[in-house]
């Protein structure tokens, strides 16, 4: 039995839990949401796209992924955040929808083209 237990701690509380997500996970998840993508296509591509599935899978399960798997990258450069896999603070983008994302990174770009 706890007696000791102060009242506040004995309170009925309605409040709702929320999920609460340190520093690094809100950058990481920041990041995610800047692509031109959405997030749940990047899911999905990220789960079907056959290079990533090892490294995904290895993240998943705190295993050891073999180099070939990772690009050759050290393993602690990957983390994966809600199933998007990360590198540093980059999203890695599944072959997918690699064309969609440079379209968006060079729609910004002057290039050759830029009328002064």
């Amino acid at each position: 039995m706890h007696g000791n237990a102060d009242a506040i701690s004995r309170l009925p509380s309605d409040s709702k839990v929320e999920q609460t997500y340190d520093e690094p996970d809100c950058f990481e998840i920041h990041q995610i949401e800047t692509l031109p993508v959405r997030f749940q296509d990047l899911v999905k591509e990220t789960a079907e796209d056959i290079t990533l599935q090892p490294l995904l899978i290895g993240l998943r399960q705190g295993m050891p992924i073999k180099p070939s798997d990772r690009f050759g990258i050290r393993q602690e450069e990957f983390t994966l955040q809600n199933n998007a896999i990360i590198r540093g603070y980059r999203v890695v983008i599944p072959q997918k929808l690699q064309q969609a994302v440079l379209n968006e990174l060079h729609s910004a770009h002057f290039g050759n083209n830029k009328q002064y």
